[in-house]
C-alpha cells in the first residue's frame, strides 16, 4: 500500500467518478518542499506503526485471538443493550453553504466552477468545481491547476453568519435544544415534535428563480420523512438555499446518511437492528466521522476497509488498539453511537471534552500580527461557549503549525474558570511569545479550552471559583454575538480516540498554583504538572493509535469564518480586524 500524506480524498459529495490518479499527480507536482519533507516524516511514522502491528499479529496465537474475540462479544452485548431505536435523530447539512450563498446573490456564478476563499486556501467549492477535483481545504493556486477556469470569490463572512441565523430559526421550531455543528450544519432530535404533531401542515411556496408553475402549497404529513422534507423546503423558501438531511436512530448514523443523497436530498435509515448492521457492514470506514486518513491507513494495514471488517476482525483489533479505540470501532461496526443509551446519557454526552478554533494563513514571523490573530481566536472561542452551554474551562492550549508543517501544542492550567477574553488571551500570549524564540515562521494558530464546566452543573463552589476580580468588574466589556464552530473535517468525532496533532509531544506549562493539575482528555485521570513525564507516558498508553501526528488537517468552511471584535486595547477593533484579514488574505 502506497501512502501519501497529501493524498487526494474524494469523500466529499459531488466528487464521485473522478480520475484520482491524474488529480493526485497534479497535487504532488505542486506541493512545496516543506510539505514534501513533512509528508515524508509522517509517512515514515505511519509505516512504522503498520509494521509494528503486523509484527505483533505474526506473534499472536489463534487462542489469544479467540479469547479476545470472546471478550469483544461480551462487550458487543453490552453495547447492544444500549441500542435505541425509538428516537428520530436528524443531521442537516447546507449544500456548499458559502458557495451557494454567493451563487444565489450572483447568478453568473451558478453555471461556472467557483470556490470561496483565496489562493492560499479554499473554504468550499460549488458542485461544478468538484467535478474537477476542487474541494475545501485545497490551496486556491493548486485548485487552478486542476481547473484553470475556476473563479475564486473572497468570502463575506458576516453575510454567511446572517444567513445561518435566519436558517437557524426554522430549525429551532422543530428542536429548541438542537446542537449546532457550525454555520452550515445542525443535529436535531425531532422525536417529540413528530409525536406531538397531529395534523398535516400546509406551507406556502415562494419561487426564487421564475414563476411558480403549480402555485400550490406544500402539504406535509406527520411522519418523520415528510417533516424533514418540510424542514428542507422551509429552509429553501426562507433563504433560497438547499440543504441535505440524514434521518436515523442516532446522530452518528444520521450524519452518515445526510451525505448519501447530497445535494438537496435526504435519506432515512430504517429503525431496525438488522438493517442498520447491514448498512454499516458495507460502509467504507472513511465515511465515518472520526476515522481520518491516518486511522484509515492503519486499519487498512490489517485488512480493514469496510465497517463490517471492524467486527469481523474484532479480536485482532482488541489486541492491537487501546480500549478507547477498540470500543469505538465496535460501536461503529454495530451502528450504535454513544448517544443512544438513554435521553439522560444523550444529554450528558452532548458535553464535549474540549472546544477549539484555529486559522491557517500565509506563513509569517511578525509578532504583532500573530498576537492579533490569537486575540481574535480567543474572542471567537469565548463567544462560542454559550451555544454549548459551556461556562468555561480550566486548561487552555495553544496550537502552532510552523512553515515547515511541524506542529506543537502547549497547555497551561488554571485554578479558576477561563471564561473571558481577559483571562484567556494573556495565557495564550505568554505561550506564543515563548515559542517565537524558535525564530520560525508560523502558518497556523489555534486555541483550545478543555476540562470544561457546563451550565447545568454550576454549583456554589464553581461560582466562587469563577468570581471576577475587582479589575474585571471595573473594565467595561463589549457584548459579543453568538458564534458556532464548524469542524467539517475528516475527524469530526476525533476526540473519541484521537490525540490532536503532536499533542503527545506537548509541554504542559504549570500555572501559578503550586500544585496545578491537568486532566487526561480520555480517561479524566488527574495529573500534577510536575509529573509531566508521567502524563505524556499515560497519554501514549491511553491512545497508542494516536501517537502518530495527524496528517495535514482538513479545515472546513469554518476555517475561514468571521472573527469578532473583543476587548479594548491600544488598537481599535477595526484596526485589529483589518490586520487580521490582511494576514488571512495576503
Amino acid at each position: 500500500m502506497t501512502l501519501t500524506v497529501n493524498a487526494f480524498s474524494a469523500n466529499k459529495a459531488g466528487m464521485t467518478g473522478l480520475d484520482k490518479e491524474k488529480i493526485q499527480k497534479i497535487i504532488s507536482s505542486n506541493t512545496s518542499s516543506n510539505f514534501q519533507e513533512y509528508s515524508s516524516k509522517q509517512i515514515h511514522r505511519i509505516e512504522a506503526r503498520i509494521k509494528r502491528n503486523n509484527e505483533l499479529l505474526s506473534r499472536l496465537s489463534q487462542e489469544e485471538i479467540a479469547k479476545a474475540e470472546s471478550e469483544m462479544n461480551l462487550e458487543a452485548a453490552h453495547i447492544e443493550a444500549e441500542r435505541e431505536l425509538t428516537r428520530v435523530k436528524v443531521h442537516i447539512d447546507m449544500d456548499a453553504f458559502f458557495a451557494s450563498v454567493e451563487m444565489r446573490d450572483d447568478p453568473t456564478l451558478r453555471s461556472i466552477p467557483m470556490g470561496v476563499g483565496t489562493d492560499l486556501m479554499l473554504g468550499t467549492s460549488n458542485y461544478i468545481a468538484r467535478k474537477f477535483g476542487v474541494r475545501a481545504a485545497m490551496p486556491g493556486f493548486m485548485a487552478r491547476k486542476l481547473c484553470p477556469e475556476l473563479t475564486i470569490i473572497k468570502g463575506d463572512y458576516l453575510k454567511y453568519r446572517k444567513e445561518s441565523s435566519i436558517i437557524r430559526k426554522v430549525f429551532d421550531e422543530y428542536d429548541p435544544n438542537l446542537e449546532s455543528g457550525g454555520l452550515d450544519e445542525v443535529y436535531m432530535d425531532i422525536t417529540d415534535y413528530v409525536a406531538a404533531r397531529k395534523d398535516p401542515v400546509s406551507r406556502k411556496r415562494i419561487r426564487y428563480r421564475g414563476d411558480c408553475v403549480c402555485r400550490l402549497p406544500l402539504l406535509s404529513e406527520n411522519d418523520a420523512i415528510n417533516i424533514v422534507n418540510e424542514i428542507r423546503f422551509r429552509v429553501e423558501q426562507i433563504s433560497g438555499l438547499t440543504c441535505s438531511a440524514g434521518i436515523a436512530s442516532n446522530w452518528m448514523l444520521a450524519k452518515i446518511c445526510s451525505d448519501i443523497n447530497k445535494p438537496n436530498g435526504q435519506f432515512r435509515l430504517a429503525d431496525d437492528k438488522e438493517t442498520i448492521i447491514e448498512f454499516m457492514r458495507t460502509l467504507p470506514i472513511r465515511k465515518v466521522s472520526g476515522i481520518g486518513a491516518v486511522t484509515e491507513a492503519i486499519l487498512k494495514g490489517i485488512g480493514v476497509e469496510k465497517c463490517g471488517d471492524l467486527f469481523e476482525k474484532r479480536g485482532i483489533i482488541k489486541l492491537l488498539f487501546t480500549e478507547l479505540s477498540w470500543h469505538w470501532f465496535l460501536r461503529v461496526a454495530l451502528g450504535v453511537s454513544q448517544r443512544g443509551a438513554s435521553e439522560e446519557t444523550d444529554n450528558c454526552l452532548r458535553h464535549r471534552k474540549s472546544i477549539s478554533t484555529e486559522r491557517t494563513f500565509k506563513p509569517t514571523i511578525q509578532l504583532e500580527t500573530l498576537l492579533d490573530t490569537i486575540h481574535f481566536l480567543c474572542a471567537d472561542l469565548i463567544e462560542s461557549l454559550a451555544e454549548g452551554n459551556i461556562l468555561g474551562g480550566h486548561v487552555a492550549t495553544l496550537s502552532i503549525k510552523f512553515a515547515n508543517f511541524d506542529r506543537i501544542s502547549r497547555s497551561q492550567s488554571a485554578n479558576y474558570r477561563i471564561d473571558t477574553v481577559d483571562n484567556f488571551y494573556p495565557m495564550m500570549e505568554r505561550l506564543l511569545r515563548k515559542e517565537m524564540k524558535r525564530g520560525l515562521k508560523i502558518r497556523l494558530l489555534g486555541v483550545r479550552l478543555s476540562k470544561l464546566e457546563f451550565l447545568e452543573k454550576e454549583t456554589d463552589a464553581t461560582k466562587r471559583k469563577s468570581q471576577k476580580s475587582l479589575h474585571e468588574f471595573l473594565v467595561p466589556k463589549k457584548r459579543l454575538s453568538a458564534s458556532t464552530t464548524n469542524e467539517d473535517s475528516d475527524d469530526l468525532f476525533s476526540d473519541q480516540f484521537t490525540i490532536p496533532p503532536s499533542e503527545a509531544d506537548s509541554t504542559e506549562i504549570p500555572s501559578t498554583s503550586s500544585r496545578s493539575t491537568i486532566q487526561c482528555p480520555i480517561c479524566n485521570q488527574n495529573f500534577v504538572y510536575d509529573e509531566n513525564g508521567k502524563i505524556n507516558s499515560h497519554i501514549d498508553e491511553c491512545l497508542n493509535l494516536e501517537i502518530i501526528n495527524k496528517m495535514e488537517e482538513t479545515p472546513s468552511e469554518a476555517a475561514i469564518r468571521p472573527i469578532k471584535q473583543a476587548k479594548s486595547s491600544s488598537k481599535s477593533s477595526t484596526e485589529r480586524y483589518k490586520a487580521f484579514n490582511e494576514l488571512l488574505y495576503c
